[in-house]
């Protein structure tokens, strides 16, 4: 009795085909780009993807999540439009396009390092061609004898073909493509051939450091964004890898982005900042900035704590002191020395950065009362909406990356439970984040007082500590301040001591500028802290260092912006006064007296509630 076999499929190791003409450019960064002009017809548009598409890349580091979220609105409103109007002559640039790999049980294969190609011959029939391959993946073969015609090659299953530069006109385009109402002027369009230009990155010398794809292509996008429409600030400070200061950021965001990454439950961080807490991903709508509705900071204004209070500005001393840059063997001293950062200097400041001053500020912003009580009841709805719906799960995805991948029949259900989502996050934030911690002055007095008392810490210890260390303290300390009601707008001693230093005396929000904290709130924090501390057994500062650290900034940093608020306060109560308006030098030195006295007053009025404490 015979068997029959089972017939070998034939493997087929490319099942995409274009062609075109091959090109290539100079040479950087051990790296070298190479390229196909060509051109697409529209039903051949299923063949890119935007990156959104590719399943698993919310998860990839916030720094290599490059791609703007598509501005529906403008696609809508302007582009498509434009493409649809028969009146119209139809023009624009080549979409660029490249290939990354693709694997959804690890979606940070995209990151791997660049590969080195080596150019070779391969003979087909009577034609020899140059090829470069990344085999499994793509093929540029072309003939350089005759105009570098070129066949580029790829296996769809192993890499996609992206849109890094014309995603809003790829949108629009497919758009148009799939629209069975628009037959009677699609005649046109499906006789458009689509200007692209694909192209490889390949390393040149693996002996030395290597780029990772990501950051090769988010390199190429930054140049393509800033050389034409620069991207927007948030998207400026979470690509750029030249900022220290924005670095940090990336690094503060990417903790909180890789732990709600986490899909397991026992390694993720409950304790953390969640994604949700930052508006972090640059989304607009016709050109403008919208703000995450469930979000607490903004990525700018995380970046301006770094800046301004912590680290300071690029290369700058303070940078220096606050990565303990002070050794001439520190390896980035030549890079403060030069003022400006090689690739594997980026990292180094990323690994520094993770070890030192990150630990400090996590452990401020995770432990904060009111910020730690938001994260406790966000993460019990999370968990309660997880446990009645899968739709919540997709929902939440949606908040957090912009995207998710449930299905288009259940779009709308998932729409609703967003918006109900986003509802019960307004009421934690408006239960758990009040006075002045909800507004943008009260993190930034508390963010000052932070960067500002480390040092003081040290020198009244005579120890360096690290920056965890110091937090601790700080952060505990602090909430005994918070606990005390100098936060809370309801508390009606406490709020008239903030007069003139956080509040008008009509109620308005003064001295909230980035700047203003040193000689505000940031200032009035710095002692409340010493003060809080200095009255707790076995802690800093001694009575020795408390007094004249007190001195210091209520007679003179405090009573300075008082006085300044009062003088004013006192000339607007007399200047109608008729003894006043003839006598404008009269007015002058009457408000100057009123105004001293009501600053002694106070400043002696804060001084006896420290005692007290």
């Amino acid at each position: 009795m015979s068997h029959s076999k089972i017939p070998q499929i034939p493997k087929t190791v490319y099942n995409q085909t274009l062609t075109g003409h091959f090109g290539k450019f100079g040479t950087g960064d051990n790296a070298q780009i190479f390229f196909v002009q060509t051109g697409l017809q529209p039903k051949q548009l299923d063949k890119v993807s935007l990156v959104s598409d590719i399943r698993g890349s919310e998860k990839w580091q916030v720094r290599d999540l490059f791609q703007r979220e598509v501005d529906d609105d403008r696609v809508t409103e302007s582009i498509l439009p434009y493409f649809q109007d028969p009146n119209r002559l139809k023009f624009f640039n080549p979409l660029t396009l490249t290939f990354l790999p693709i694997d959804e049980e690890f979606p940070h294969s995209a990151n791997s390092d660049l590969k080195v190609l080596k150019e070779h011959n391969i003979t087909e029939g009577d034609t020899t061609w140059t090829v470069l391959e990344d085999e499994g993946k793509f093929r540029f073969k072309w003939l350089p004898d005759t105009g570098r015609y070129c066949q580029l090659e790829w296996n769809d299953t192993n890499v996609k073909l992206v849109a890094i530069d014309g995603q809003h006109r790829l949108s629009a385009l497919k758009r148009f493509y799939d629209d069975p109402e628009m037959s009677q002027v699609k005649s046109d369009f499906l006789s458009w051939t689509i200007p692209v230009v694909i192209f490889g990155v390949m390393a040149i010398d693996s002996s030395k450091n290597l780029n990772t794809i990501l950051d090769s292509v988010r390199k190429i996008f930054v140049y393509i964004n800033t050389t034409a429409k620069s991207v927007n600030s948030t998207r400026q400070i979470l690509l750029s890898d030249e900022s220290i200061t924005r670095i940090c950021t990336q690094e503060l965001l990417q903790q909180s982005h890789a732990n709600d990454c986490e899909d397991d439950d026992a390694k993720k961080n409950n304790n953390l900042l969640p994604l949700l807490f930052f508006d972090w991903r640059g989304v607009e709508k016709r050109g403008r900035r919208v703000p995450s509705e469930a979000s607490v900071k903004d990525i700018e204004e995380i970046h301006n704590w770094l800046q301004v209070y912590i680290i300071g500005e690029d290369f700058s001393a303070k940078q220096e002191t606050a990565f303990s840059i002070d050794d001439p063997s520190h390896p980035l001293n030549s890079a403060f020395k030069k003022r400006a950062l090689t690739q594997a200097e980026s990292e180094l400041v990323r690994k520094v950065f993770g070890e030192t001053v990150l630990l400090g500020l996590s452990h401020l912003l995770n432990n904060f009362t009111p910020y730690r009580n938001y994260v406790k009841a966000l993460r019990a709805l999370e968990k309660d909406k997880l446990q009645k719906s899968d739709h919540a799960r997709h929902a939440f995805a949606e908040l957090r990356f912009g995207v998710h991948h449930g299905s288009k029949l259940h779009f709308k259900a998932i729409r609703d439970e967003k918006e109900e989502i986003i509802y019960d996050i307004l009421d934690i934030k408006a239960e758990h984040i009040g006075g002045l911690v909800e507004l943008d002055i009260g993190m930034r007095g508390v963010v000052y007082a932070f960067g500002k008392l480390k040092a003081h810490y040290e020198s009244w210890s005579k120890s360096s500590v690290t920056w965890l260390d110091y937090s601790k303290w700080f952060t505990e300390t602090l909430n005994r301040v918070y606990d005390d009601g100098w936060f809370n707008e309801l508390n009606t001693e406490k709020k008239k001591l903030r007069r003139h230093i956080t509040h008008s005396l009509t109620g308005s929000v003064r001295n909230y500028r980035l700047e203003d904290a040193r000689k505000a709130l940031g200032a009035l924090l710095l002692t409340l802290v010493a003060g809080y501390s200095f009255k707790s057994p076995s802690s800093y500062p001694s009575e020795q260092q408390w007094i004249p650290f007190r001195t210091d900034l209520l007679d003179g940093t405090i009573s300075s912006t008082l006085y300044a608020e009062y003088r004013k306060e006192a000339r607007a109560e007399l200047k109608d006064k008729l003894e006043y308006m003839t006598d404008p030098k009269k007015l002058t030195t009457d408000s100057n007296a009123i105004a001293q006295e009501r600053t002694a007053d106070h400043i002696a009025s804060l001084i006896d509630l420290l005692e007290k404490i």
